[in-house]
């Protein structure tokens, strides 16, 4: 087990708060840096953004 820490999984809602400035966006704008998101969930986000 890594002695990193714990990660930052986001999922789709939660960047999409943070990129329509929705409730919860300004804590989720500083995570974003350290976080990972699987690759469903970044499809789902830029579909909405489009």
């Amino acid at each position: 087990m890594s002695s990193a820490g714990p990660r930052i999984v986001l999922d789709a809602s939660a960047l999409l708060a943070s990129r329509f400035g929705e409730p919860g966006g300004d804590t989720v704008r500083g995570l974003i840096s350290g976080a990972i998101m699987s690759a469903a969930n970044w499809s789902e986000f830029f579909q909405k953004v489009q």
